[in-house]
């Protein structure tokens, strides 16, 4: 009989384990971070991979500064899942290029992120208000930086003026060193002024590709010097009688008047009290004498006038 009389016997089991790469990108890998506004560096994953990355085996770094973290500063958080790391404000040490490292067993993905610092504009230097008298010549100069650089320009009465009336340059301080290449000077020079055209508000306005606009305004006053008095006429009056005097004056700020007796300036006390008008465009002496004899002239004087 040639039956087999051997047996059979099975082995003990062995486990396959595959191992699956995680797949994952950087939801927004270059972005421009704008001073002071928040920005998220948020991480894609299309497959967590075999076995599944775990927010344990996701760390984030930043090259070149082996201190950040995360969470080593207020203005920055970890999402739970460490997917998301939230900058509350964006200052310009933030700009850099970071990592986010994802493992499992299969091995390391890295994920990279930029972030590009930039500013909107930011006047550093007001135009100031100014007083010329007319026909003079007047400058405004107006500082601003950004990133990128802001170009300036001018309003007066917000209407935009011709760029050939204002310079622009490169600012260079020893205050914004190490921004100088973003900053730029705007002087706007104006000559021959004139009261009725050019006074009133001026505006520098500083843009970049940022919003808002930065603005800043400045006031010019013209002065225009007092008329030649017309002479007031002479007159003839008996005692006891009222005379009037006419200045006639004009001038912006309107003329403060003064008024003069045969050289000596009137006040309230002049001519025994008598007087109305010493300060202003007639003079009158009332209840005359024979002491009020003389010559009678006005004065129009509109320096540092408030009228």
């Amino acid at each position: 009989d040639n039956t087999n009389l051997g047996g059979t016997v099975t082995s003990e089991n062995a486990t396959l384990r595959v191992y699956v790469q995680i797949q994952a990108t950087a939801l927004d890998e270059e972005q421009i971070g704008v001073d002071g506004m928040p920005l998220n560096m948020t991480i894609s994953i299309a497959d967590r991979g075999n076995p599944m990355v775990e927010a344990d085996n996701i760390i984030w770094t930043k090259v070149g500064d082996d201190s950040w973290t995360p969470d080593s500063s207020p203005e920055r958080n970890l999402s739970a899942d460490h997917l998301t790391v939230s900058i509350a404000s964006i200052q310009q040490t933030d700009d850099g290029t970071y990592s986010a490292r994802l493992e499992n067993e299969f091995g390391p993905v890295l994920v990279n992120f930029t972030i590009s610092h930039q500013e909107k504009p930011e006047i550093i230097t007001l135009p100031q208000n100014a007083n010329v008298n007319e026909n003079g010549s007047v400058s405004f100069m107006c500082v601003a930086r950004g990133d990128p650089k802001p170009t300036i320009e001018w309003l007066y009465m917000n209407k935009r003026l011709n760029e050939s009336m204002f310079t622009t340059t490169t600012y260079t301080s020893s205050d914004i060193t190490a921004r100088q290449s973003l900053a730029a000077s705007s002087t706007l020079t104006l000559v021959n002024v004139t009261f009725v055209a050019d006074r009133g508000q001026y505006q520098c306005v500083a843009s970049n590709v940022h919003k808002p606009d930065a603005t800043a305004s400045a006031s010019l006053e013209i002065y225009v010097p007092p008329s030649q008095p017309t002479a007031p006429s002479n007159a003839r009056e008996s005692e006891g009688q009222s005379v009037t005097f006419i200045c006639d004056t004009s001038g912006e700020p309107r003329p403060a008047i003064t008024w003069y007796h045969n050289g000596t300036l009137l006040n309230n006390n002049s001519n025994g009290g008598r007087l109305m008008g010493y300060s202003n465009t007639q003079l009158t002496v009332q209840n005359l004498t024979f002491s009020d004899r003389g010559d009678y002239h006005c004065v129009g004087d509109n320096r540092n006038s408030d009228n």
